[in-house]
């Protein structure tokens, strides 16, 4: 990615597309052992829009839910049926390709096994009563990777515009990278747990641009009082974590994006502390929380290291767009355009895949 980055210099890059790309890559690599990259589908999407596809189709029947009986007739009329069918049919053919290339006998086999490879496993052996099928196993991928993909992408985007949108906050982190990383060709993960504030910046990232505007829903087992209001069972609780971390009560000046209130701060995003909740709590919390991190934190300590970032002509800090949409995932309205710089310092040419 920085590579790519480096041959657009001082040109406009959209960085949608390079994190989407980045985070895709690493997460397909992970849970299916090869990226697909360049893949293209019946539709003639690629892996990006297939993402952005089905994630959209996951707020929209979001809010037909609400209303059961109607909610499949106003699909067929609207044409939503027919996009989540397409998408969910593009998504189960690559996953179908995945389990059959695993399941090929004449596979060639690494020296541990991969997250395909244990799922296959379970498969054969079963355990008691339960029943694992190969639908289980592409459900289970399909989870990895709808649910890894976005999340950091989503994160890495909102970070950056926050960056360009407080150059103090940019240059802080930077001379914090730069001073600790030194004259390398790049930052890696040795160099990570050096980077406190990069890590504060990234909190305050978290807190005010949770990538979902709300848990998974909750279904309440037994009836309840909560504040005077009667909660019986079955109901969906849901729980907005989007308002929660820009609570005044919790945040002094939520609004603001100040990643020095985590100085000496307890409060984490690990699901103990219910005043910053973007990975959730408890058995429901997101289970790819430290990967996700991961990605996000060595991402931008390369983006942040490698070049120096402006705003394309025309754009100030003041009118840059930082409006959000989405249902599911709130995710910045407008592409993220921005000015890479590469950095004086001058290093070999190598390849960096």
């Amino acid at each position: 990615m920085i590579k790519s980055i480096s041959l657009r210099s001082s040109c406009v890059v959209n960085l949608n597309e390079k994190l989407n790309l980045l985070v895709h890559t690493v997460i397909l690599r992970i849970a299916l052992g090869t990226s697909y990259e360049g893949k293209k589908f019946e539709s003639g999407g690629n892996l990006s829009e297939l993402l952005h596809g089905a994630i959209a189709m996951m707020g929209a029947f979001s809010v037909l839910s609400l209303f059961p009986y109607v909610g499949r007739i106003i699909a067929l009329f609207t044409g939503l049926q027919q996009k989540l069918d397409n998408n969910f049919n593009e998504l189960d053919a690559l996953l179908q390709q995945a389990v059959d290339e695993y399941s090929d006998p004449d596979r060639q086999t690494g020296e541990y096994e991969d997250i395909v490879d244990v799922l296959l496993r379970l498969e054969k052996e079963q355990f008691g009563e339960i029943r694992f099928t190969k639908y289980h196993i592409k459900a289970i991928l399909m989870d990895m990777y709808l649910g890894g993909s976005n999340t950091s992408s989503v994160i890495l985007v909102w970070t950056m515009s926050e960056h360009v949108k407080n150059p103090r906050v940019m240059k802080k982190v930077q001379e914090e990278v730069r001073r600790c990383v030194g004259k390398k060709e790049k930052v890696d993960e040795n160099d990570l747990d050096q980077l406190h504030y990069l890590k504060m910046v990234i909190k305050e990232s978290l807190r005010k641009h949770p990538p979902g505007s709300i848990l998974i829903p909750r279904e309440c087992m037994s009836r309840c009082i909560i504040n005077g209001y009667d909660i019986y069972p079955k109901a969906w609780v849901l729980i907005n974590i989007w308002a929660i971390a820009r609570d005044p009560v919790s945040w002094k000046n939520p609004e603001e994006f100040l990643p020095e209130r985590f100085i000496d701060c307890r409060i984490d995003f690990k699901g103990k502390d219910f005043e910053f909740l973007p990975f959730g709590a408890g058995r429901r919390g997101f289970p790819g929380m430290s990967l996700g991190v991961a990605i996000i934190e060595l991402a931008l300590a390369n983006l942040l290291y490698s070049f120096n970032w402006e705003l394309p002509p025309g754009i100030t800090t003041e009118n840059f767009d930082m409006e959000e949409t989405g249902v599911v995932s709130l995710e910045k309205k407008s592409k993220l355009q921005l000015v890479p710089i590469k950095y004086e310092w001058e290093f070999e040419e190598k390849n960096f895949m």
